[in-house]
C-alpha cells in the first residue's frame, strides 16, 4: 500500500490529496493571530514590511518564512532553529489528526482564491508515475461583487 491506502496495483493516476498533520499557533502563546501572519510576500518584501512584521510580534511568522541571514544556507539554517524553538517552546503545535488545510483569500476588487495547502498534494502521470509535488493544488479564483 502506499501512502493514501491504495495497493501499488491499483494506485490511481492525476492528483492525489494526503492527509498531514499541520503545526497550528498555540493561541495561549502568541494571542492574536493577526500579529503572527503576515501579508502576500509582495507586501512583506517591501523596504519596510518586512522590519514592521518582525517588530510587531517576536513570533511573527515572516521569522520564519523569510529569515535575514546572508546565504541561502544560513537561511535554512536559521529558519531551521526558529522552527525547533518554537516547537519547543508550544508556540507551534502539530494537530492531533492528519487534515487537508484549505484557504480562502479576498483582494480589495473581488477576488476571492480558494485552495488547500500544496504539501498534501502530488500529481500522478501515466508513463512515469510521480512527477511532483504541485503548487497550485485545489486552487480556484473567482470575481464576486464588491459590497
Amino acid at each position: 500500500m502506499n501512502s493514501a491506502g491504495h495497493s501499488k496495483a491499483t494506485a490511481p493516476r492525476g492528483l492525489e490529496l494526503t492527509p498531514f498533520r499541520g503545526l497550528r499557533y498555540d493561541p495561549d502563546r502568541v494571542g492574536s493571530l493577526a500579529a503572527v501572519t503576515s501579508p502576500p510576500y509582495d507586501v512583506v518584501v517591501r523596504p519596510d514590511g518586512l522590519h514592521h512584521l518582525q517588530s510587531a510580534d517576536p513570533y511573527n511568522i515572516v521569522r520564519l518564512i523569510l529569515p535575514e541571514a546572508g546565504t541561502p544556507a544560513e537561511r535554512n539554517a536559521q529558519a531551521a532553529e526558529t522552527l525547533r524553538r518554537w516547537r519547543a517552546e508550544g508556540v507551534l503545535t502539530p494537530d492531533p489528526e492528519p487534515g487537508l488545510y484549505v484557504y480562502e483569500q479576498r483582494d480589495g476588487d473581488g477576488l476571492v482564491q480558494r485552495g488547500c495547502d500544496r504539501h498534501a498534494a502530488r500529481l500522478r502521470t501515466r508513463r512515469s508515475g510521480w512527477c511532483c509535488r504541485t503548487r497550485t493544488s485545489c486552487r480556484t479564483s473567482s470575481r464576486t461583487a464588491r459590497t
